[in-house]
């Protein structure tokens, strides 16, 4: 067992397990986005950094069939960050949650040594596709082209140059796609570490006593 599941097994809470947590008619879902550990600023300008970590964070919400509708945001500076810098990376950071019809309504901010996001989403869902119901038999399938992110991941660490439409630098989020499929699907799960991982992972939140 790898220490995130170890860690989320300890939390041993009945809300944990999908990619939000419904709670009554909301559905809360959080994803950090980590200087050094999800990016490099010499790979993206500000602008594509900031976008992206507001798509991982709706993407959740997306998989789960819901609509985000507000953003809670924290956002760690570095000393040296300029108010040019800060204006940048605000403003795509609300034109991308806006796409979606997500309002950010507060958060908080403080110095630090990298530039970091971690964000909440809240949103809503009529009918929330959830990882729990898979049974034997049911057909697996995925969207988009696996690897691509990940191979161009690897360019960057090469130093070589990938596109500005890279999957790495621009996810596709697919929200028309699951709503119109969204009858058709027992379970579903957004894929964040590949489809071995998250398969088991599928695999083994349905084996689990509950």
């Amino acid at each position: 067992m790898n220490r995130e599941d170890y860690l989320i097994r300890k939390l041993s809470s009945s809300y944990i397990g999908d990619d939000g947590a419904i709670v009554g008619d909301k559905i809360y879902s959080m994803d950090a986005f980590f200087e050094g550990v999800h990016f490099r600023r010499d790979w993206m300008s500000l602008e594509q950094i900031a976008r992206k970590a507001m798509l991982v964070n709706i993407s959740d919400a997306i998989a789960m069939n819901a609509k985000p509708m507000y953003a809670l945001l924290t956002l760690s500076m570095p000393k040296d960050f300029t108010t040019r810098e800060i204006d940048r990376v605000v403003k795509s950071l609300h034109e991308t949650a806006e796409e979606f019809g997500c309002e950010i309504i507060g958060g908080d901010t403080i110095s630090g040594e990298r530039l970091d996001f971690s964000i909440t989403i809240i949103s809503e869902s009529n009918h929330p596709l959830t990882r729990k119901g898979l049974k034997e038999g049911d057909l697996l399938a995925y969207t988009g082209t696996l690897g691509e992110s990940k191979r161009d991941l690897n360019r960057l660490f090469k130093g070589e140059k990938i596109l500005d439409h890279s999957r790495f630098i621009e996810p596709i989020l697919r929200q028309d796609f699951v709503s119109r499929v969204r009858p058709y699907l027992r379970v579903g799960m957004d894929i964040s570490d590949g489809l071995y991982c998250d398969t088991n992972k599928l695999l083994d939140y349905n084996s689990m006593k509950r």
